[in-house]
């Protein structure tokens, strides 16, 4: 009983992180868009907007790995 206890809450913890990662890409979409507009009318520099199309990648591997984890 207390495995089944223990790996339900291991399940219920990577879901939850897994929710966590998705609204922080869906967040650096948006964030890319700002970066752009931004860089359009000169209020943000070209390597501002390159960084912020950077950082939905990286949340997306982070995503991948925990949905990895949870895999057999």
């Amino acid at each position: 009983m207390r495995e089944r206890r223990t790996a339900y809450e291991e399940l219920s913890a990577v879901r939850a992180e897994r929710e966590v990662a998705a609204g922080v890409v869906e967040t650096l979409q948006e964030f890319i868009g700002v970066a752009e507009a931004r860089y359009a009318v000169g209020s943000a520099s070209l390597r501002d907007a390159l960084h912020a199309g950077t950082q939905p990648a990286r949340a997306r591997q982070r995503l991948l790995e925990i949905h990895r984890r949870r895999s057999p």
